[in-house]
């Protein structure tokens, strides 16, 4: 006995369904898979600002740190802010933290040798600079844009190298200029999502 026209329609009605049901399933699929990509992108495009502002910042403080460290090396006597250096400090291990002292504004005593860098010791204050003002009177000609890093965390060391380094890069001139380290770092207020550091040698007579 064949099957009955009627019976043929009951059977193409149950398969529209069950491809019906399979479209909605690939569709839902699909726009999960577009929403997460949308948050992933938003994500990666947010971090990228970020590190943006937080590289600018440093910089910033950077430039100033560094009229920092001219003003103090124009200054009369040399280096009046600078602590001083703790005589004949050594350390048998690059672990070890540094005898010389660092103050409370972040000028730090020439680095003793075989110590653990400064910008790795979790023992050393750094100074915190204002978002909202240049590091000081001295850098702020420097200072381009006061706000432009309005709620990051920016902070900086400035280490005095020694005063007998050749003022010229042939090292034909006399060695009298003073040397420093710098080193800046900058936070955002959520810390695990940009975090740069900045460090230069600056030479000054």
């Amino acid at each position: 006995m064949k099957p009955s026209a009627q019976q043929h329609r009951e059977q193409q009605r149950g398969i529209a369904l069950i491809v019906v049901l399979i479209m909605v399933l690939l569709v839902t699929v699909l726009g999960i898979a577009g929403v997460r990509t949308l948050v992933m992108q938003e994500r990666m495009s947010a971090n990228s600002l970020d590190r943006t502002l937080a590289m600018q910042s440093a910089e910033r403080v950077l430039r100033n740190a560094e009229a920092i460290a001219q003003a103090q090396a124009a200054s009369s006597p040399v280096n009046p802010g600078f602590p001083t250096r703790v005589p004949a400090t050594t350390c048998a291990s690059p672990s070890v933290s540094d005898g010389s002292p660092c103050n409370a504004a972040g000028l730090c005593a020439q680095p003793s040798p075989g110590c653990l860098d400064r910008w790795l010791d979790t023992g050393v204050t750094w100074k915190t600079v204002s978002s909202q003002a240049p590091a000081s009177a001295a850098s702020a000609a420097y200072d381009t844009d006061a706000t432009l890093s309005a709620g990051l965390n920016q902070q900086y060391l400035i280490e005095y190298l020694g005063n007998n380094f050749a003022c010229t890069a042939t090292k034909s001139a006399a060695f009298n200029c003073k040397l420093y380290r710098i080193t800046v770092r900058t936070l955002t207020p959520n810390t695990d999502r940009a975090l740069v550091m900045l460090q230069s040698t600056f030479l000054t007579q």
